[in-house]
């Protein structure tokens, strides 16, 4: 997963601590090798959601429809956004398990409507529990197509692009191998070096090397309470 951040400083240029947003429109943004799944998105948590019966604040994700295959989201019923609905800018919504819970109580879901700030939204889909515990703040997501997304929630602000993303998730061709994503590229602007930096303006997290370091501590720990048991 990676972020847009600010632009480091770089000798020469004017551009050093500006953000740098990733849009729809960014121009290739990881070189080929670098994966063969790639997903935009853009969330919002200031959001209020309404259903017949009640209320909730969950946070919207505008997704593309293979997000659902990359970030792990099991679906109990209906379906996922399709490419369809990104074309076509459906109001369509798939509800999170605990979104779908908090807005129908016991009741179906599938072909029912809720109000997404004021505006309509059919529910097509609704997904099994993800997280446990007290962490369920994936199991309170919404989400809903890109496209419309944009068109009708898009980011407001100064210096803020009318097409700007939350970030981009992306994947291995070659499954459990981490990419190494090479910079956006910055369309005409000459700047070779202001390109080659681009990659510093971003935060990432990588759950491929996340994962490689939780289970190199696990196989320490039970190494070292063997050892301490004998």
């Amino acid at each position: 997963m990676m972020w847009d951040s600010t632009i480091p400083a770089v000798a020469n240029q004017h551009t050093g601590m500006r953000p740098y947003q990733f849009t729809l429109a960014t121009k290739q943004p990881f070189a080929p090798s670098a994966g063969e799944g790639r997903n935009r998105l853009l969330s919002r948590g200031d959001m209020y959601e309404v259903s017949e019966y009640s209320n909730t604040g969950g946070q919207v994700f505008g997704v593309e429809p293979n997000y659902a295959q990359m970030r792990f989201v099991p679906l109990a019923e209906g379906r996922f956004i399709d490419a369809q609905d990104v074309a076509d800018r459906r109001r369509v919504v798939v509800l999170g398990s605990k979104a779908a819970a908090l807005l129908f109580p016991g009741r179906p879901v599938i072909g029912e409507n809720i109000i997404i700030n004021d505006i309509s939204f059919a529910v097509v889909g609704r997904v099994d529990p993800i997280s446990h515990g007290n962490n369920d703040s994936d199991n309170q997501k919404l989400y809903i197509p890109i496209s419309i997304m944009q068109e009708l929630f898009a980011y407001k602000g100064d210096n803020v692009a009318r097409d700007a993303l939350t970030g981009i998730a992306y994947h291995p061709t070659t499954k459990g191998t981490a990419p190494n994503p090479s910079p956006p590229s910055t369309g005409d602007r000459p700047a070779a070096q202001l390109r080659s930096s681009l990659k510093d303006a971003f935060d990432e997290f990588d759950t491929i090397q996340e994962e490689k370091l939780v289970s190199t501590i696990l196989t320490q720990w039970i190494s070292f309470s063997a050892a301490s048991a004998s």
